[in-house]
């Protein structure tokens, strides 16, 4: 799952006879998800629900285990392309356009969004209009029709959106660098797709792939809001219970070929402003337990995190550096720790020197003050993403999809532990200075 700037956005449920199992979340330990609830109904979908007070608000939230990772290459795009058709091209029940007109009468809002290990779709309104909503994402979800000339009419706006990344030079940046680290993995293609691949979207193919993975085994309805679970679990049976589950498909491996040595890209890009350059330095890191992933998100938010962070202070005078970052970036089944750096054209010769040294920083034990303001700043993040429903919703999700719905719990638990020597040697076990993928876009001054 990816996390934009520094921080996972994370991106992140009572009638016994229709459950075949309960679970009721954390009850005494602290964190965010207080007297949540977790169920899981006889035909495999999982269901959580989170009482939050928010004045009648509730937030109908469905996550699917697929996103572009799970696509066929002939197909690279189509798990977006289908969020699209479900959004916007008819189901069994409603007309191609008119699911956002039915959220608009009942005053609410709605969109889906597509990554590499995930597609979720959510409609947020009035508890009033709950029943709604879980009938319009059941069809979003479950009735989808996929008509060849609704197809047809959806394909030009995924390759506008296609066409928009690739005048793009931040997107371009980014699909490069995916495709190298990742090479040889599916991580390595742009979750839009090209248009070639788009153009093989038919029909068939939708049926094919919403078959595979549209399955409530592998899906989780999350409730957020002004909701309880003794009066929506009932309605959550009816309106779901008789979709049958199925057989997943085995994800791909994900088989990183790590370099012996690093790799190091120089692109000419029209798309920037002449006279100036960005570059990603990028080190593959394998899936780790929450703790490390604490660990790397702190030394990413010490070095980097705000105004007072070691880089950002070691740089404020560069004329070789004009701005820099450093990302830990997470998927399902791989890592990698990035650092973002622009500047001119004209220094590009500097910033891999600037960046090695940059690294070779990040070995050194940070000093106390910066390590606990680097530390507030995170917890301060999630307790921010828990304010909103949309935020605890993405948070819950994210965690169901890592497997431990106490994830963020055990995060903040890592994060007041962890200590200033301990994120050293997680960062010596994590980060090769020999083995890292450079990549630096430029537009030479006219």
């Amino acid at each position: 799952m990816r996390k934009s700037c520094r921080f996972r956005v994370l991106f992140f449920v009572l009638m016994i006879l229709v459950l075949t199992a309960v679970q009721v979340l954390a009850e005494k330990a602290p964190g965010h998800y207080l007297d949540a609830e977790r169920y899981t109904l006889a035909n495999g979908l999982t269901v959580i629900v989170k009482n939050k007070p928010s004045g009648g608000q509730v937030l109908v939230n469905m996550w699917i285990r697929t996103g572009s990772y799970y696509e066929e290459d002939q197909y690279s795009g189509i798990a977006h392309f289908l969020e699209h058709m479900v959004i916007n091209r008819g189901t069994e029940n409603i007309a191609p356009g008119d699911l956002p007109r039915a959220v608009d009468r009942i005053g609410g809002e709605q969109n889906g969004s597509t990554r590499y290990d995930t597609t979720n779709y959510y409609i947020q309104g009035g508890s009033g209009d709950l029943g709604e909503m879980l009938e319009l994402i059941a069809e979003m979800c479950f009735r989808p029709t996929f008509a060849q000339d609704q197809i047809d009419e959806e394909r030009p706006v995924i390759e506008e959106e296609i066409l928009r990344g690739q005048d793009n030079a931040g997107q371009q940046l980014f699909d490069a660098t995916m495709a190298e680290i990742f090479k040889g993995t599916n991580y390595s293609r742009s979750i839009g797709g090209t248009n070639e691949t788009v153009g093989n979207c038919d029909s068939q193919a939708f049926r094919d792939f919403h078959g595979w993975y549209y399955l409530p085994n592998n899906m989780i309805l999350i409730l957020t809001g002004d909701v309880h679970s003794a009066e929506v679990m009932p309605l959550v049976k009816e309106v779901f219970g008789d979709f049958a589950a199925g057989e997943v498909p085995a994800a791909p491996e994900a088989n990183v070929v790590i370099p012996s040595k690093p790799v190091v890209l120089k692109v000419e890009c029209a798309d920037l402003e002449p006279g100036t350059a960005l570059a990603k330095m990028v080190f593959y890191i394998p899936r780790t337990k929450v703790r490390e992933s604490a660990a790397l998100d702190l030394l990413a938010e010490a070095y980097c995190g705000g105004s007072y962070s070691i880089l950002k202070e070691a740089y404020a005078s560069s004329k070789d550096i004009s701005s820099i970052d450093c990302i830990y970036y997470e998927f399902r089944r791989a890592a990698m720790f990035m650092f973002d750096v622009s500047g001119p054209a004209s220094k590009i010769s500097s910033f891999e020197r600037n960046l090695k040294t940059s690294v070779s920083r990040l070995f050194n034990q940070v000093e106390k003050s910066r390590f606990e303001s680097a530390k507030q700043r995170l917890e301060t993040w999630v307790a921010f993403a828990a304010e909103t429903l949309a935020g605890m919703a993405n948070m819950i999700g994210a965690a169901e999809i890592n497997g431990d719905i106490e994830y963020y719990q055990k995060y903040l638990q890592a994060i007041d532990d962890l200590s200033a020597s301990e994120v050293k040697d997680i960062a010596k076990k994590y980060i090769d200075p020999k083995s890292y993928i450079l990549v630096i876009y430029y537009n030479p001054a006219s």
